[in-house]
C-alpha cells in the first residue's frame, strides 16, 4: 500500500475549480438532483460551452420539460420554451432568481463569481464518504450573491469535485 498524501493545495483546488467550465470549449452530460421538503426530483440535461462567454444547456428529461434550453452569451441569457415554441430574455433584474426550480440562479449561470476573488477558502478535512477531501468556500465580506457557503467534496487529487452543497444567507442548504 502507498502511504497516504496529504490534502491538496487550496490554491490548486481553486484554480481547478475556477478553470472547471472555462476551457477553450467543452461539451457535458450533466444529472442535476434537486431535493426539496415536499419531493426529490432529477434533470438531465447536455452542456455545450465554448470559453467563458458562451454556453448552452438544453434539458432531456424530465419529458414535461424535454427541449428546455437556456442560452449564455457573456452576461446575457434567453430561455427557450418549447411549449410556447418562444424564446425569452432573461432580464437583469431577474438575475438572482431560480433557474428550473433549483438552488441555482440565472446569475450563477453566467459564471460570474469566482473562488478566488470572491470567497475565503479552506480545507476542512476528509470527505465524509473517506474518497477525499471537502474544501469549503466562504462568501467575502460584501460580496454580492445568493450563496454564503459553498462545500465541495473533491477527489484525493484535489482534481475532480464529486459533490457541492450551497448555503444561503440563512445558512439553509
Amino acid at each position: 500500500l502507498a502511504a497516504a498524501q496529504g490534502p491538496p493545495s487550496l490554491a490548486e483546488v481553486t484554480r481547478v475549480l475556477d478553470d472547471l467550465y472555462t476551457s477553450s470549449a467543452s461539451i457535458a452530460r450533466v444529472e442535476l438532483t434537486v431535493t426539496t421538503p415536499r419531493n426529490t426530483r432529477t434533470m438531465r440535461m447536455r452542456m455545450w460551452s465554448r470559453g467563458e462567454e458562451r454556453a448552452l444547456i438544453v434539458i432531456e428529461s424530465p419529458a414535461r420539460e424535454r427541449g428546455t434550453a437556456t442560452l449564455r452569451r457573456e452576461r446575457n441569457l434567453w430561455n427557450f420554451l418549447p411549449r410556447i415554441s418562444r424564446t425569452i430574455r432573461v432580464p437583469p433584474s431577474m438575475m438572482l432568481s431560480s433557474w428550473m426550480g433549483t438552488d441555482l440562479t440565472n446569475d450563477d449561470l453566467t459564471q460570474s463569481a469566482s473562488y478566488r476573488d470572491d470567497f475565503t477558502g479552506r480545507i476542512v478535512g476528509h470527505s465524509q464518504d473517506g474518497h477525499g477531501w471537502t474544501i469549503r468556500y466562504d462568501a467575502n465580506e460584501g460580496t454580492v450573491g445568493l450563496w454564503r457557503r459553498i462545500e465541495f467534496d473533491v477527489n484525493e487529487a484535489g482534481t475532480l469535485p464529486v459533490r457541492a452543497r450551497y448555503f444561503d444567507r440563512r445558512e439553509r442548504l
